[in-house]
């Protein structure tokens, strides 16, 4: 009889299900939470590269558009695309946009340049100094604006602390921290080179910080 009746429990304990679905959220649920954290981070680094990017290209292209620049128009274009930018990364812009004079040869020298004031990583380029340029743009003599921008930006995912996932596992289950790597800082580095819409050249006597 006690051995019917242990059979019996082992059957109905063999077919209670219960609490599977919790058992199966719990083995699943780090892997879920990594997938979504790679999504956000992917998501943040994508929006960095592009702002960095279209800030290149709206300074040199609002630059480009006069015969004459001064440095109060310059910073006042720094200030505009500085809204163009998430105000977390604003801090960590690096900035410059430059006058270069192509010669015929394809030796190149810088008339003007000025800074946001940011620079660390960037070192702007000096009147009278040679500036590196695409070969494409070299082919004959002309005259460029160009604008360079970087930014040192480090992962939301990162600097959110992933760090919480020290400990590697609860028991057999490996934690958030142990399945999504850290993604160090990443650096966006654009360059955007327009030629003046309206004259030869783009002129600033005094543009240099």
């Amino acid at each position: 009889m006690l051995k019917i009746l242990f059979r019996r429990s082992f059957i109905r304990f063999a077919r209670d299900n219960g609490g599977t679905s919790a058992v199966e959220f719990a083995l699943t649920a780090p892997f879920l939470l990594a997938m979504l954290l790679f999504t956000i981070a992917a998501n943040d680094s994508v929006n960095a590269s592009t702002e960095v990017g279209k800030v290149t290209m709206a300074v040199a292209d609002i630059i480009s558009q006069s015969p004459t620049v001064t440095r109060d128009v310059i910073d006042s274009t720094f200030g505009a695309v500085d809204l163009m930018v998430n105000a977390t990364r604003k801090a960590n812009l690096e900035l410059y946009v430059t006058g270069v004079e192509i010669f015929a040869d394809g030796s190149t020298q810088v008339l003007w340049s000025r800074d946001n004031g940011n620079l660390s990583s960037l070192t702007k380029p000096s009147p009278g100094d040679p500036y590196e340029l695409p070969p494409e743009i070299l082919n004959g003599a002309g005259f460029i604006v160009s604008a360079r921008a970087r930014l040192s930006h480090t992962n939301v995912v990162t600097s959110s602390g992933i760090a919480a996932g020290k400990q590697g596992s609860i028991g057999n289950v490996p934690t958030v921290g142990a399945i999504l790597p850290k993604m160090g800082e990443s650096e966006y580095d654009y360059e955007s080179n327009f030629v003046p819409r309206t004259s030869i050249l783009t002129s600033c006597d005094n543009c240099d910080n």
